[in-house]
């Protein structure tokens, strides 16, 4: 029976996990653009979507792992790990405060989804040995590497059209609207970003080389043609060389390495209409809270995916800004919380959250499933290390 029940949680785990990130929701064709600056004046005509239903595979592949997870177990989901109860209380917090807003289905469910998913890769993955965890990693890594290849041929070989005397100033943009996954290709490399610093967490922690699947994984970022992942590919890389263990001379020199980073955003802001805009929206955001709003909005938001009511043209794109504005003052405290509490509490998080959270301040996407199942894969992997993975002390003895 408990080898039934461990080849069951394999290929829950696996199901969960390799395909966490299958955010294909469309088949965009060519079309014309004519500023991809000006929400109000894009036209991006999508091809076919299923149903209407953002994001169906990913919303289907954990949906039915979570009800095989639930047939297979007896003891289910009894109790949560108590360094991992921050995901939990944002869930619940947010069916408390959003489900009145909720337009859409697929706003509710990717949600849930986003912070349930974590503790169901925990649960499956303890009861299976550290080889079988990697090769559901190494699993997760080609598949979705794979599957991000295929975005980005179809990305660029369907270019949107943009007017000529737009082409000078602006000619990267047609390659950045006819994604098969997401909105842009923006949101595309985050999720580009993040397996990237997985494949450097995997090397760190079970001595892989894996050289090609990270330089096609960099090749990607580049032809996602996103500046902003551009920076928070440098800058995540200047903090893993220089603060993840720092010494005096480390920080002396990526200090002045990131400082240099710094300064070239700044001038990217005052030259880059793009960035400028992002700015713009922090300024928005001080005069609508200056402006003493109601009560309730401020505090629990106005819903998820609103804030371009308060923006004006598009939402607020900015991983502070959105949590702000959409789910309150409360909202952006317990995100804050969540993401403060995963950082400290598994190591090596700080290889994903790092650049999520630095390419979040440009662009961000609220369906983020596959960050949420590489840190129950980081905290899973971080216990069975430590050969305790039964012993309760061991998550207090980690985690400190």
């Amino acid at each position: 029976m408990r080898l039934i029940l461990k080849n069951a949680n394999y290929k829950i785990a696996f199901l969960l996990i390799v395909f966490s990130g299958f955010f294909v929701s469309q088949i965009p064709s060519n079309a014309s653009l004519p500023l991809p600056l000006k929400n109000d004046e894009l036209s991006l005509e999508m091809g076919i979507n299923f149903y209407n239903f953002k994001y169906m595979p990913v919303y289907f592949t954990t949906i039915i792992s979570f009800i095989l997870y639930s047939l297979s177990r007896k003891d289910k989901l009894k109790y949560i790990p108590r360094h991992l109860y921050m995901p939990l209380v944002f869930c619940i917090y947010y069916l408390a405060s959003q489900i009145t807003y909720i337009s859409s289905p697929s706003a509710l469910i990717v949600q849930i989804l986003n912070l349930m998913i974590i503790y169901v890769v925990v649960y499956s993955l303890k009861s299976l040995s550290i080889s079988e965890v990697k090769r559901i990693c190494i699993s997760f890594l080609n598949v979705s590497l794979l599957l991000l290849t295929v975005e980005c041929i179809w990305r660029v070989s369907h270019p949107v059209i943009i007017p000529p005397e737009k082409m000078e100033e602006s000619w990267f943009y047609i390659f950045k609207f006819s994604s098969i996954m997401y909105q842009d290709s923006n949101f595309t490399a985050i999720q580009l970003l993040v397996m990237f610093f997985f494949a450097l967490y995997l090397e760190k922690v079970f001595g892989y080389k894996l050289i090609w699947q990270k330089s096609i994984y960099v090749l990607l970022i580049v032809l996602s043609f996103s500046r902003s992942a551009w920076i928070s590919l440098i800058l995540g890389l200047i903090f893993i060389k220089f603060f993840f263990r720092p010494s005096f001379s480390r920080i002396v020199v990526g200090g002045i390495i990131g400082g240099c980073a710094i300064v070239y955003i700044f001038i990217l802001v005052a030259l880059d209409a793009s960035f400028a805009t992002k700015i713009d929206f922090f300024e928005i955001t001080l005069r609508y809270l200056n402006s003493s709003p109601e009560f309730i909005p401020l505090m629990f938001g106005v819903g998820i995916g609103n804030s371009d009511k308060i923006i004006g043209t598009m939402s607020a794109h900015n991983i502070l800004l959105i949590h702000l504005l959409d789910m309150g003052v409360i909202g952006l405290i317990i995100a804050t919380g969540m993401f403060i509490q995963l950082w400290r509490r598994i190591p090596y998080s700080c290889y994903v959250i790092f650049p999520f959270i630095i390419a979040g301040m440009s662009a961000f996407q609220s369906a983020y499933t596959y960050l949420m199942a590489i840190l129950g894969i980081m905290y899973v992997v971080s216990i069975k290390n430590h050969n305790n993975i039964k012993n309760e002390k061991a998550y207090s003895i980690l985690c400190r």
